[in-house]
């Protein structure tokens, strides 16, 4: 089949097919199943390449998640014009045809040939207005190399935003899917050395480390943004990059930097006060980190201003807490075995009960009973409640299980000890007895029957918190005659606390005696359980006695 014979074809259809009113464009990208991807193509130099670098005159930036590049107009690279290269190849087939179509100011040069053999010539063909580009091919599917061009360029002849569309066409229906969409923005900004937010970013910090290019726009302020451990200083980092990436200019340029809320700042990072709430730095700007400080470890919360050349480039809120003025355990498991557990978190406060985090220096204190020689550790605090862990570690035999004792002692700013309340702990063993029990003896239809299953270890104490019901549902037999569960039956894998596990069912409409069976298999030294259990109701109520009779 000639070129002319296709372009006639698709041409053909196209009428047809919009006359039909059969021809559909999607309205938003998907894969096309058939052949390209939905990465088909990226801005870029050269097939396969990423593209331009801040080298390359006139280029702003690129992404190419977003298929979205941004240049500079008028420019080299404007002038040049900017390509859509090829990242896969793309085999096109017989019963197809692809095109590019463009909106904005600007034009399509022609593409290079294909440079496949000539039975699978590529067709090509511009529109009139050089704004759409359509490929096929003249027979058969090529398999051995690209059937779209390896490079499409768009030339912009004036600033604005283009947006291109890649589709495939089937030639037999005229349906037309959309590939991909890109954009390109081509401004008069983007100027060497002028401010842009494009690559600069700000944090706050808890240290004075400078942001780098890796770390200037990771969005998080979360270590510094609540300055918890109570020391009244932080810092904010500044990244002040141009629209091609490269550093702003410093000369005859100037930073300033205003707090308010009762903080002050200052442009030395080893400075140990300041007493000023507004500073100008004229040096080191690209790349700098002001000192927030607040008087006396005070607690505030603080709003940082910093403007390049009167722009503002970085607001942020930065919470500082009091000194601290209190410990407690927080959601500490009572009973724990002979082994390392992680038994619970701890909270340091300040005078306000605000949670302060990155203390460091917290330890265990006055132990007693099954306590003395455990080993306890703790992680640093945190602004989150459950978070900061404390694992126990006890001696690990039976001379040292029972109940016992600690507290929790921090050290604050000024060199004080605070301590919390005692916290009570009971290390026990594995468990050797356990217990079936019901709330009550007799029930009314549709009333809730709790069922509690208990555990103790050899000495009578209660099994440590978290132990699984049975080591495999094997190992678990539970029955519960004439009632329904309300929510989950028994499992294996469920778990103790303070010694026993607790299970809701609904009493049943039937009348009568009934009984929960339970069977712990691994539980060696105990033998199976029974609690029995009656509903009563009305006479107008079907009687267990009414069901076998019957």
């Amino acid at each position: 089949m000639s070129i002319k014979t296709l372009k006639k074809r698709i041409a053909l259809v196209a009428v047809s097919t919009l006359t039909a009113g059969v021809l559909s464009v999607v309205s938003a990208p998907v894969a096309n199943a058939g052949a390209l991807a939905g990465t088909t193509y990226n801005w870029g130099s050269a097939a396969g390449s990423n593209p331009y670098t801040s080298a390359t005159s006139g280029f702003c930036s690129q992404n190419d998640t977003t298929d979205t590049l941004v240049i500079r107009y008028p420019s080299t690279l404007s002038n040049s014009g900017v390509k859509l290269a090829e990242t896969t190849d793309n085999q096109l087939k017989s019963t197809e045809y692809a095109y590019f179509t463009a909106t904005g100011a600007g034009y399509f040069s022609d593409p290079a040939a294909d440079s496949a053999a000539a039975a699978d010539e590529q067709a090509i063909d511009k529109s009139a207005d050089e704004k759409t580009l359509t490929f096929g091919v003249t027979t058969g599917t090529q398999t051995t190399a690209s059937d779209l061009p390896t490079t499409v360029t768009w030339k912009p002849t004036a600033a604005g935003t283009t947006t291109i569309n890649l589709y495939t066409v089937a030639i037999s229906t005229g349906e037309a899917t959309l590939l991909e969409t890109f954009t390109l923005v081509a401004g008069t900004g983007c100027t060497a050395g002028e401010y842009s937010p494009t690559y600069s970013g700000s944090a706050i910090r808890t240290a004075s480390t400078a942001l780098t290019a890796t770390t200037y726009d990771d969005g998080d302020d979360a270590a510094g943004v609540s300055v918890e451990n109570g020391v009244g200083v932080s810092y904010l980092g500044l990244w002040l990059r141009d629209g091609l990436g490269d550093a702003v200019t410093d000369t005859a340029s100037y930073l300033n930097v205003n707090a308010t809320g009762g903080c002050t700042v200052s442009g030395t990072v080893t400075d140990l006060s300041s007493t000023s709430t507004s500073i100008v730095v004229t040096s080191g700007i690209t790349n700098k980190v002001i000192k927030l400080f607040t008087a006396g470890a005070a607690a505030n919360n603080c709003t940082v201003t910093a403007s390049y050349n009167g722009v503002v480039v970085a607001t942020k809120t930065v919470v500082f807490k009091g000194d601290a003025a209190s410990v407690v355990g927080v959601l500490m498991d009572y009973a724990i075995g002979d082994a390392s557990t992680t038994a619970g978190f701890y909270n340091v406060l300040d005078a306000t009960g605000a949670r302060i985090a990155g203390v460091t220096s917290a330890v265990a204190v006055d132990l007693t009973g099954s306590m003395i020689g455990a080993a306890i550790s703790f992680a640093a605090s945190t602004g989150s409640s459950t978070a900061a862990v404390v694992t126990i570690d006890p001696v690990g035999t039976s001379a040292f299980r029972g109940a016992g004792t600690f507290k929790i002692r921090v050290t604050n700013n000024a060199g004080a000890f605070i301590t919390s309340p005692a916290i009570n702990m009971l290390v026990s063993g594995s468990a050797d007895k356990y217990t079936l029990a019901l709330d009550k003896a007799s029930y009314s239809p549709g009333q809730i029957v709790t069922v509690t299953i208990g555990a103790k270890d050899s000495s009578g104490r209660i099994i440590p918190d978290g132990t699984a019901l049975a080591a495999a549902a094997s190992a678990l037999a539970f029955t519960l005659a004439g009632s329904t569960a309300l929510g989950s039956a028994p499992a294996f894998g469920d778990t103790s606390e303070n010694g026993v596990w607790t299970y809701k069912y609904i009493a049943g409409t039937i009348t009568g005696d009934w009984a929960a069976n339970l069977g712990l298999s691994g539980i060696v030294t105990d033998t199976a359980k029974q609690a029995t259990y009656s509903i009563k109701s009305s006479s107008t109520e079907v009687t267990n006695a009414e069901v076998f009779i019957s």
